[in-house]
């Protein structure tokens, strides 16, 4: 990503602070292994990844409320929701921040966030190395609270105003569960861990030589 398109200061601070980390991983022994994916992908790939969780919570409501009598949605509504969901994004990239937080030296310090306006994209980075569980934890962090305890409050609740805000948000977390089957899928040592790229999708691990 860096090479289709203008940095922003910022990124460019983070790319030079990254850039440094590196090179202290390297004079610790480690060496650099990529773990990324593409806007494209992420979008694409991200979002057949959620509709599967979406799909079984959908059918679960609908076996779990067959009684319930549907009333017509109002243009109010509508708007809430948008508004709602758009309250829902910022605090899907704070929770991403909270947990990793929780595993850095300097907590919240370490973390940053930003916007991509080519992409109209927020996002939250990590600007210190964590373990693959301590990242794995703040990456499903919103998928688990905002998408999957959300609708599961719908379906007991049996409310499709929430289990909508709560699969939409499933949905948004698609690009997350696409890293997550990635880093699944990476076979890193047991001393290895892992940093947030700072201007691509994804993140590096850093093995022991």
């Amino acid at each position: 990503m860096a090479d289709k398109r203008k940095l922003t200061e910022a990124e460019e601070k983070r790319l030079a602070a990254y850039q440094e980390k590196c090179e202290e991983m390297k004079e610790k022994g480690f060496s650099e292994h990529r773990i990324t994916a593409s806007v494209l992908s992420a979008n694409i790939t991200g979002v057949l990844l959620a509709a599967v969780p979406s799909i079984i919570l959908g059918i679960l409501f609908f076996l779990c409320n067959r009684d319930l009598e549907f009333s017509e949605t109002g243009f109010l509504s509508y708007i809430i929701f948008v508004i709602l969901y758009v309250v829902t994004i910022v605090i899907h990239e704070l929770l991403h921040g909270l947990f990793w937080s929780f595993s850095t030296k300097d907590g919240f310090a370490d973390i940053e966030f930003g916007f991509m306006k080519e992409y109209l994209t927020p996002y939250c980075t990590c600007r210190a190395p964590l373990g693959k569980k301590q990242y794995i934890l703040g990456l499903l962090a919103p998928f688990a609270i905002l998408g999957v305890l959300i609708s599961v409050i719908g379906i007991f609740t049996g409310s499709m105003f929430v289990l909508g805000i709560g699969l939409i948000n499933i949905i948004g977390a698609g690009g997350d569960l696409l890293i997550f089957v990635k880093l699944l899928a990476d076979r890193g040592g047991k001393d290895a861990v892992y940093l947030d790229l700072p201007t691509e999708i994804g993140l590096a691990r850093f093995d022991r030589n």
